[in-house]
Formats: structure tokens, C-alpha cells, sequence
């Protein structure tokens, strides 16, 4: 039988029951075993680019809020931007580009991005009302995008309207960095507050040690549903 050490985990969870991640370090069959790892590649060099900056404001968060996400992360920044001008300064320069987000002195990063149309080859969009089922021919916006960070790591974003969720793979040490709209745990729709986090910093949840594999993945789906 198969035995797993579980030595944490950590569950982030939206407003909306999803899980954003799961996080996990673990001894398999006397290996050590990661979940969710990225291949190395190469540094990204932006030439002939204009790097943009958008303007950020350190903001506080509601109390309401501040509490949700305090269950969750022990650490984080909370700000704002013009999410429509960085979304127009991509689109602008035909959805490529170099944007740096100087948050604080804990959040610097420097990331090329590129579209990345997640659409298949024979994507149609349609609409339907009382008089029938019609294809949309206006253009589409492409919104996701991906890319690498000034020292060459993973990086996938969607920027649009008003949303924005940049996730930016580092290493296996959980100095992975996400930006996202705080809406995305909260129930408050309306905020158009951001935050930025590393992923070591998701408070972890302690499973029991040394559990056979069948036992902890029925733990871990009751703690899913719990959350």
C-alpha cells in the first residue's frame, strides 16, 4: 500500500466555493514529491520595449474584508491601478508588451506579456434571443495573456475591464506571486481593490503524518468541502 507524509497543506478558497490553490509538500515512497512544479526557462529579455508603469496606491483593506483574508494569508498587499489603462496599454502595442508593478518594497516585478488567445481554431460566438440563435461578428478582446518574469519565470495573466489575475511560478519554495482582484474572496462585488501574495504565504492547514494515499485523498476532498 502506497504511504504519503503530508507535511502541509494549504487550501485558498473564493468567494464563489472554488479553490484557487492547493499547495502541498509531501514523502511519497521515501521521495520527496511537489505538486504543481514549472520547467525552467530561459530569461526573458525585453528589447526595444517601453517598459510601462502603471501608478499604484497602497490602499487598507475594509474591516469586513481585512477578516476574510486574514483567514487565508498571513501576508499581502493591497492596492490599486487603472486595470483598463494596463489592459489598453497591451492591446495597444498589438497585445505584447513590458509592464512593471513597483507595490512596495516587498512586490517589484518586471513581466513581459503576450497574447495567449485560448480560443479554438474553429471558435465561434453566438447569442440567442426570441428570434433565433445569431453569431456574434464583432471583434474579440483577447484577455489572457502569457509570458515570463525579468529573470525568466512562468507567467500567466488575464487583464480586462476591470479585473486582473497575474500568477508568476518562481520556484518549488512557494515564492510563487499572484495579483487578483480581492472581490475574487470576498462578497463584495463592488471593490476594486487588488492584492498581491506569494504563496508561502497561504496560511497552511497540518493533515495527519504518514497516512495511506486512499486515506488522504479522502481527507483532503472533506476538507475541500468543508472550506
Amino acid at each position: 500500500m502506497k504511504k504519503i507524509k503530508i507535511i502541509t497543506i494549504s487550501v485558498l478558497t473564493l468567494s464563489n466555493g472554488f479553490v484557487s490553490h492547493i499547495l502541498t509538500n509531501s514523502l511519497l515512497n521515501n521521495e520527496e514529491k511537489e505538486i504543481n512544479t514549472e520547467p525552467n526557462i530561459e530569461p526573458c529579455i525585453c528589447i526595444d520595449t517601453t517598459i510601462f508603469t502603471p501608478s499604484i496606491k497602497i490602499v487598507s483593506l475594509t474591516e469586513s474584508d481585512k477578516a476574510v483574508i486574514d483567514k487565508q494569508l498571513s501576508k499581502y498587499t493591497a492596492f490599486t491601478l487603472d486595470i483598463e489603462e494596463l489592459a489598453n496599454y497591451f492591446h495597444s502595442n498589438g497585445g505584447t508588451g513590458c509592464a512593471r508593478f513597483q507595490i512596495d518594497e516587498n512586490f517589484d516585478w518586471t513581466i513581459f506579456l503576450e497574447y495567449n488567445d485560448l480560443r479554438a481554431p474553429g471558435y465561434k460566438q453566438m447569442y440567442s434571443n426570441e428570434y433565433g440563435t445569431f453569431e456574434v461578428t464583432e471583434p474579440f478582446v483577447i484577455s489572457t495573456f502569457k509570458g515570463e518574469t525579468s529573470n525568466g519565470k512562468h507567467v500567466r495573466a488575464s487583464i480586462y475591464e476591470k479585473t486582473l489575475l497575474i500568477y508568476a511560478n518562481y520556484d518549488r519554495d512557494g515564492n510563487n506571486f499572484v495579483i487578483r482582484n480581492v472581490r475574487d474572496y470576498t462578497r463584495n462585488r463592488e471593490d476594486e481593490t487588488l492584492i498581491a501574495y506569494y504563496t508561502r504565504h497561504v496560511i497552511p492547514i497540518f493533515l495527519q503524518d504518514n497516512m495511506p494515499w486512499e486515506d488522504f485523498q479522502k481527507e483532503l476532498n472533506e476538507l475541500l468541502n468543508k472550506k
